[in-house]
């Protein structure tokens, strides 16, 4: 029931134009850094399980998972920190010829944002893409408060568009391996943005969502 609640949840969906940094990555790269993710996030639990039963203090048995919840988020903005790093001083080491050869896989491109749910989100972008590609995506979910989320998606559709005469390309995208913190700042999100729409008798707020 509970798991039932959650999904209808994820796939109520609002219109959203903010911007969304992303990169598109090889599957390779994909399951590569989420080996890294759950690998050091292994580690680090396995290593403070350790300090709790070594710990005089009971109270920090008792919020074991707690602290395991919060050292898994540490682990992940880590990881996610490192990437950034690397791609920074990978464009810094490039001298201004060589860009000319980069290819748009190499750089961060900046979309638009259509539409978001906790299952899936449309972006509008310059680049063409292929469907069941793998993006990188940095989302500004909302500007004030600022809310960011760092996540991965499938494309799952790609639709050629003209917009002011520019050739345009939507993507809809399925999100993959969200995880709990990030899908619950999207769904606050969307049911913040239907209730302003309630407000105003403006209502275009749609509930099937499964491919974006």
């Amino acid at each position: 029931m509970i798991a039932n609640i959650r999904d209808l949840r994820s796939d109520v969906r609002t219109a959203f134009s903010n911007a969304v940094n992303y990169e598109i990555i090889s599957p390779e790269e994909y399951y590569l850094v989420k080996e890294k993710t759950d690998s050091l996030s292994k580690h680090n639990i396995k290593k403070l399980k350790i300090a709790h039963v070594h710990s005089d203090n009971i109270s920090e048995i008792d919020s074991d998972s707690k602290t395991d919840d919060y050292d898994n988020a540490l682990v992940k903005f880590l990881v996610e920190m490192d990437e950034k790093l690397d791609r920074i001083l990978s464009m810094l080491s490039i001298n201004e010829p060589q860009q000319k050869t980069l290819t748009p896989e190499l750089l961060l491109n900046q979309g638009r944002g259509n539409n978001i749910s906790a299952s899936g989100i449309s972006i509008f972008t310059p680049k063409p893409a292929t469907n069941g590609h793998i993006i990188h995506m940095n989302i500004n979910v909302c500007k004030f408060p600022k809310v960011q989320i760092d996540a991965y998606g499938l494309i799952v559709r790609v639709t050629s568009i003209q917009e002011n005469n520019i050739q345009m390309y939507n993507l809809g995208i399925k999100f993959i391996d969200l995880d709990e913190k990030n899908r619950e700042k999207i769904v606050a999100y969307v049911f913040s943005k239907q209730r302003e729409a309630l407000r105003s008798g403006d209502i275009h707020i749609n509930q099937h969502t499964r491919n974006s």
